[in-house]
């Protein structure tokens, strides 16, 4: 963390990947800007050769370190919900290089369920197996599911909370780019 003259507080993020830098770098200056001011940082700089970014603080402590009535939690969920349907946006929002890499997305998806299969080996058994086979069989015939901007890794653990003014911020972006919507519901529903 970093603080300027003004007491802003400013973050330096170093992106693990080239892949992850270009996606977190494209989040912040394409998407990020139609987003509630402090509801997700501000990217200040980057610089490419370190894959790094300069950020903006937002306030809030994380969720899942909150001790939140079950109504509280509902009501993060729902300014989650309202958030990430803003970050989403729609099909008008995307580029036609957009919605071709979000339909190449859903593809890597069906084929990569196999993989996942491989590396489950003997945690699930042959029934459940055909199950996720006919499920990803599914989704090229449901195509094209409604594509947006998504976000990639929306859980509770990059939500940050402001519990003075009830506020909802969102970070860590960098896995965010054209996809089918649809794959934060199945996270977010499936990973707690």
């Amino acid at each position: 963390m970093t603080h300027q003259r003004d007491g802003a507080r400013h973050f330096v993020k170093i992106s693990p990947t080239p892949k992850f830098f270009a996606r977190e770098t494209r989040a912040y200056r394409q998407t990020a800007p139609a987003l509630v001011p402090g509801s997700v940082p501000r990217l200040v700089e980057t610089n490419p050769q370190w894959q790094a970014l300069l950020l903006t603080a937002v306030p809030g402590r994380g969720v899942t370190s909150l001790p939140l009535t079950p109504a509280r939690q509902r009501a993060v969920h729902r300014q989650a919900g309202a958030w990430l349907s803003r970050f989403h946006g729609g099909p008008r929002d995307l580029s036609p290089q957009d919605h071709a890499e979000a339909a190449a997305e859903v593809a890597r998806a069906v084929h990569g369920a196999e993989r996942h299969l491989e590396s489950a080996e003997d945690l699930i058994g042959e029934r459940e197996r055909e199950t996720v086979r006919r499920h990803a069989a599914e989704l090229t015939r449901l195509d094209p599911l409604p594509r947006g901007y998504m976000h990639g890794d929306f859980q509770e653990r990059n939500w940050l909370f402001d519990t003075g003014p009830g506020r909802l911020a969102v970070v860590d972006l960098e896995r965010a780019r054209p996809h089918a919507v649809v794959v934060d519901i199945v996270r977010l529903a499936c990973r707690p």
